[in-house]
């Protein structure tokens, strides 16, 4: 059985667009998130093989899948 708001909300579109508003800015939120995040990930892996070279002081780097 549907409420009487939910009845509403299926027949009106502005009602309908105005609950999905929080949904969709939750659901921006997240990807702009989960970008910084992925762009963060490849600088600070950047950095730190950049400092790896500088350390070992050659363009080798003899890293295993442990690193």
């Amino acid at each position: 059985m549907q409420t009487r708001s939910k009845r509403l909300a299926d027949r009106s579109e502005g009602i309908r667009d105005f609950g999905d508003a929080p949904r969709r800015a939750i659901f921006v939120q997240a990807q702009q998130s989960a970008a910084c995040m992925a762009i963060m990930i490849s600088v600070g892996s950047a950095r730190w093989l950049l400092r790896a070279r500088d350390l070992a002081g050659s363009d080798t780097l003899p890293f295993t899948q442990e690193y």
